[in-house]
């Protein structure tokens, strides 16, 4: 969520497709079609953040400095080294985004912008980049307004970034890890196992594990679903499944046919227990 190099992201992409085609989880069928749409979408959003979300948001902030007295930066670097002031940016930053992630599923109008990343119905390295938006947008301002309240240094931002985007796109990969490489990850990390969970079409799994790098605070804060050994999956959400509304238009529609969509369930009470 929050933005690095192009490079690093364009590597990242690469080394997971890599992965996918040698040692996939699951045989996913119908790809073009989703990776056209999601991808697409990417490009779009980045369109509209750079000229739109990130420009007011960026005028709002030189337009109201933040004094020194109230300055988080300038407060954690008297108390601590610049190591420990990296450290402690880095635990902020990633709470950050655990909380403002649970704040989208949480509240019904900031659902409906963030259900399009959960309408893909297969799980692979393009879904981290299936976002609406009117979601990219949101997520935009609400990031730089924590941004500017912290008035983080570009170093600390930069090492968050590059650092959380590598494990956002790893953990959404339909890849195979080693069982006990990923055991003792879960420990400190969302794994892929760990996020799949995230993406199950029932409600109480898609409202769990909402971390982006550490798995510390859905444990802390009792939204962690351990992954059990069931490696047979049904993704996406229990509406918006059919081909049709799997379209790219439809996609983008998606947000405002939320509520006939959920009280036209297309997806059977089964999955609800799956």
């Amino acid at each position: 969520m929050l933005d690095l190099s192009t490079d690093y992201l364009a590597l990242m992409f690469m080394l997971i497709l890599l992965w996918e085609y040698n040692f996939p989880r699951e045989v996913i069928i119908n790809k073009n079609k989703r990776w056209f749409n999601n991808l697409v979408l990417y490009v779009l959003n980045q369109i509209i953040k750079w000229t739109t979300a990130f420009l007011i948001a960026f005028t709002a902030i030189k337009m109201f400095p933040i004094e020194d007295q109230y300055n988080l930066t300038i407060f954690l670097t008297e108390k601590f080294n610049h190591t420990e002031y990296l450290v402690i940016s880095f635990f902020l930053l990633d709470f950050f985004l655990y909380a403002l992630h649970r704040l989208f599923h949480h509240f019904q109008f900031l659902w409906r912008l963030h259900l399009v990343h959960h309408s893909d119905v297969s799980l692979d390295v393009t879904t981290n980049f299936r976002h609406h938006p009117f979601e990219q947008v949101t997520t935009s301002l609400f990031i730089t307004l924590f941004i500017w309240l912290g008035q983080f240094s570009i170093e600390a931002l930069t090492l968050y970034g590059i650092i959380s985007t590598i494990v956002q796109i790893w953990h959404h990969g339909n890849i195979n890890v080693p069982t006990k490489i990923e055991q003792w990850l879960n420990y400190l990390i969302i794994t892929p196992s760990i996020h799949r969970i995230h993406h199950r079409a029932n409600r109480k799994s898609t409202d769990s594990n909402y971390g982006a790098i550490f798995s510390l605070w859905d444990r802390l804060f009792n939204s962690f679903i351990q992954p059990d050994k069931n490696t047979s999956f049904i993704y996406g959400l229990e509406y918006f499944r059919a081909p049709q509304q799997q379209t790219l238009l439809q996609i983008l529609k998606q947000p405002f046919h939320y509520l006939h969509a959920k009280n036209t369930t297309s997806i059977t009470s089964k999955t609800n227990n799956d």
